[in-house]
């Protein structure tokens, strides 16, 4: 479940991964981007993390910053979901144990995405 108390499901996390690819194709970091356009960071990264349910006002507020349109995020978004159902296969789902801490996951995913996304050091504990 989110932070915002609703199940994080397909569509949200296609959507947080075409935002993450859009701000790569940019060359934005997340730090960067939130800075330069006054997002506050915790909410970002749990969007493009999908941390959380997408909200629309956020989902808005990055599109405009990137110059794009989110008819286009949300449609791309909405064929990989497409894609992923008819091959009967959730590309998205973050499938890690318990026992995989924060740092450690993003250390992975930031290795495995290839991406000028900004990964955040979490303090020990």
């Amino acid at each position: 479940m989110g932070t915002n108390g609703r199940e994080v499901r397909a569509m949200s996390e296609a959507v947080s991964a075409e935002l993450r690819s859009q701000l790569a194709r940019h060359r934005w970091t997340v730090r960067r981007f939130a800075a330069a356009h006054n997002l506050p960071l915790s909410t970002l990264h749990k969007t493009l993390n999908a941390g959380r349910v997408v909200d629309v006002e956020d989902l808005y507020s990055i599109c405009v910053a990137l110059g794009i349109e989110p008819a286009d995020v949300i449609e791309a978004a909405s064929r990989e979901v497409e894609r992923s159902l008819a091959s009967n296969v959730t590309p998205f789902h973050k499938d890690r144990s318990p026992e995989v801490s924060d740092a450690e996951y993003y250390d992975a995913v930031a290795k495995s995405e290839e991406s000028t996304i900004e990964v955040p050091e979490f303090p020990e504990g």
